[in-house]
């Protein structure tokens, strides 16, 4: 399979880009170039902040991932231009999010998928779950997606 991660130098990130690595995949990240990344992967350096370069580097890619998976994306405005991006260029693409997006007066555990109780003053949990309801109410076109929300992260990072 080709995949691409949206970060690949970071905890999450590298992780998914090392067990992809692992399992035979073709694997390419986008990172700014500031840490060192998996062996194995092919960089594309941009920010994801410099829409230009971000559309630049991955428009002159001539491929079709089979898996995107953004585990940088934290606001809307990521999320719009995910579905920008990708919707043509992958099969799927897998949003990590965040178990803090329910509202922690209202947590439960084990926490349901449904919840009418969403985090609204925290700005990481409210724009998580706003990253979420872009891509539930965009056009994806055949694109498919995935979210996940870990509710804990732990390890040397």
């Amino acid at each position: 399979m080709n995949i691409l991660t949206l970060g690949g130098s970071g905890h999450v990130s590298g992780a998914v880009a090392r067990a992809a690595l692992d399992a035979g995949h073709t694997v390419w990240t986008v990172t700014r170039g500031h840490r060192p990344l998996p062996d194995g992967v092919k960089p594309l350096i941009a920010d994801r902040h410099d829409t230009k370069a971000l559309e630049q580097i991955i428009g002159g890619q001539d491929v079709l991932w089979d898996l995107v998976v953004d585990c940088i994306c934290f606001d809307e405005q990521d999320m719009r231009q995910n579905i920008q991006l990708f919707r043509q260029r992958a099969k799927q693409l897998v949003f990590v999010s965040s178990d803090f997006v329910y509202d922690p007066s209202n947590r439960r555990f084990p926490q349901p998928e449904e919840s009418e109780f969403w985090e609204t003053s925290v700005p990481y949990g409210r724009n998580k779950r706003c990253s979420e309801e872009e891509l539930i109410n965009s056009d994806t076109g055949d694109m498919d997606w995935t979210v996940v929300r870990p509710c804990h992260i732990y390890g040397p990072t």
